[in-house]
């Protein structure tokens, strides 16, 4: 028995080469919903939205759901911009948050993962980070739950995307495009992406919105971050690798909303099973909390899309030549001056003398190519075309 224990104790002292880390595994699954993003985004830049074109990386955001969920619930609408799949994606990482805790924040979120990408690049070249404790870290880190109230509130009492202009994630994914629709936007992605140069996560940790909610809501997760004290220590290098500088040593169970599952502390503790991943009745590993995370969230959207409510982009048509079938709400900047004016039935016409556009002015380019130059946006649009078909004309 004791020449089988310093076995046992010889393996896992050996080395794992790096292409077999448990930490590869996270950052390999980060990169394929980084990826994947990546080529939403682009296609959306290069083909615009619509039926011709591609969807936004706004009908991947899973907050975009929970800032229409008022609108969807009380009208069975939704805020312009989100669509269908933003709610099922919001339902579904609210259960998987009840099964996996923050696993999403930790291993899937891509502009988690670009902040922590940045933080591992500061730290090997520049060989310091300030990871900040203390009780103004604290309380800059309810930040984000103020962030929250203040965002949701206003979305849902004026029914648009408030913090658009501003969402630093919206900027990445534009890719360096629209500087000049989303200058505050741009301008905070930069003091993130500055800031997770110094302090790990920093926009996850201060301000994510999203973040705030799963936070709470993780608390709750079946599965969870187990110590045993038999077996520990006490060196306290998981609190001190920790990004959110969890206190493990106060506890057997880690249930701190700070904590986002990226699991590193199991495979940085220098003791064997002091710390693992459990649930109810069983203990998982790194490939089998990837499993669940990443195999319940394409069942769950599989699923919607089964039942039909996955959709991507709006679904009006707009070149179906039966007029007034899409109401004011429906019209997108992919669509053209032609295509509202047959969509909704209000001549074209009227909608240029009334917006106070040239006659000649291009009606077969989209909206979003020339409105911005001309001082006019959706909105504006939207506001002709209800105001003639309410008939005030």
């Amino acid at each position: 028995m004791p020449e089988q224990l310093t076995n046992i104790a010889c393996s896992t002292n050996r080395k794992t080469p790096w292409y077999r880390s448990p930490k590869t595994l996270r950052h390999g699954v980060m990169a394929v919903f980084f990826l994947f993003l990546m080529q939403v985004a682009y296609d959306h830049l290069v083909k615009g939205g619509g039926p011709r074109g591609a969807p936004s990386v706004e009908a991947y955001c899973p907050f975009g759901g929970l800032e229409s969920l008022y609108q969807f619930l009380t009208t069975g609408g939704y805020v312009h911009r989100i669509e269908p799949s933003s709610m099922v994606l919001l339902a579904a990482l609210l259960l998987l948050t009840l099964i996996a805790s923050r696993g999403f924040c930790g291993w899937v979120c891509p502009f988690g993962s670009i902040q922590e990408w940045m933080g591992a690049l500061s730290k090997r070249f520049l060989k310091r980070r300030f990871n900040p404790t203390g009780a103004w870290d604290r309380a800059l880190r309810n930040l984000k739950y103020v962030l929250l109230a203040v965002i949701i509130s206003l979305t849902w009492r004026l029914g648009t995307l408030v913090f658009r202009e501003y969402d630093p994630f919206l900027a990445f994914f534009h890719l360096g495009r629209r500087m000049d629709e989303l200058p505050w936007a741009y301008a905070l992605l930069a003091v993130v992406l500055a800031g997770s140069v110094f302090i790990e996560r920093f926009f996850c940790k201060y301000a994510c919105p999203l973040g705030a909610v799963l936070g709470v809501l993780g608390k709750a997760g079946l599965t969870r971050i187990e110590r045993d004290p038999a077996g520990c220590k006490g060196c306290n290098l998981c609190q001190k690798t920790c990004h959110a500088h969890v206190d493990f040593l106060s506890t057997t169970v880690i249930r701190d909303s700070e904590c986002n599952h990226c699991l590193d502390c199991v495979v940085d503790c220098p003791k064997p099973n002091v710390l693992a991943v459990r649930g109810p009745k069983w203990r998982l590993s790194h490939a089998a909390y990837a499993s669940l995370l990443v195999a319940g969230l394409m069942a769950l959207v599989g699923a919607s899309k089964l039942a039909g409510e996955w959709r991507t982009t709006a679904a009006v048509v707009a070149s179906t030549g039966q007029p007034a079938k899409a109401s004011a709400e429906e019209i997108r900047g992919w669509m053209t001056l032609d295509e509202v004016s047959v969509a909704t039935g209000v001549p074209r016409e009227y909608i240029l003398g009334k917006l106070g556009l040239a006659p000649e002015t291009d009606a077969g380019v989209p909206l979003r190519d020339w409105m911005h130059q001309q001082g006019k946006s959706v909105h504006d649009f939207r506001d002709v075309v209800a105001a003639y078909q309410a008939g005030a004309r």
